[in-house]
This record gives C-alpha cells, structure tokens and sequence, in this order.
C-alpha cells in the first residue's frame, strides 16, 4: 500500500489472491469463512472472526471456495508504527513471538490467533 501515514485500513472481497510478501507488517481479520489462506506453505481454514498476523516477508494467500469470495478487514502496519504496537502487545500477551530480523526463517511457524468477533 501507499503509507499516507503509519498505516493503512481497508475492507476488501477476494476470490483468489496471488502468493505474496510484504516489507511491512499485515493484520488480516475474516469476515467470512469460505476459503483458506496459505502461510509460508501451510494453509488454514478461514474461519469467521480469525485474525492472521502477517509478519514482514512471511508468504501468504487467500484462495475461497469456488464461486465465493472471502471478505476481510486488512490492516498494514509500516515498520516502526508496528514495532512499537507490538512491543504494547508483548508486554500484554505472553504468547506474542515476534521475529526480530528482516527475513523471517521458513522454519518459523506463523502466528495465527483465532477469536470471535
């Protein structure tokens, strides 16, 4: 996205989205569930209210189920904006992993949390 500021907000429909990374920090919150979204090469079923973490160079996709679309809150954090949200966060939540160098190892699990909205 196009930084105005230290962040970008939008809501968006999807039936497929290509394999991509990112520079930046990426909050995704499902609206729907009808479809999964890959991860690094693992795929999770999208699930009504789940939140997915995108950390910088994490490669991810979105595909829905045929002839549906998946429908999203997407939230973009640019660089040190979202360092320092989440550094608030870790000091709140235990479970936060945050992966400190600018290429994030394969072998890194990604950080997927799940909630109600």
């Amino acid at each position: 996205p196009d930084f105005k500021d230290d962040f970008s907000l939008s809501k968006r429909s999807t039936s497929r989205s290509v394999l991509h990374d990112h520079s930046f920090f990426e909050i995704e919150i499902y609206l729907s569930d009808n479809g999964y979204t890959n991860i690094n090469g693992q795929n999770f079923p999208i699930k009504k209210g789940m939140i997915v973490f995108n950390r910088p160079m994490d490669f991810h996709s979105i595909t829905a189920f045929d002839g549906e679309k998946v429908v999203l809150i997407n939230l973009s954090l640019n660089g040190n904006f979202a360092l320092s949200i989440i550094s608030s966060i870790q000091r709140k939540w235990v479970a936060v992993s945050i992966i400190s160098s600018t290429r994030t190892p394969s072998s890194v699990k990604p950080m997927v949390l799940v909630s109600k909205i």
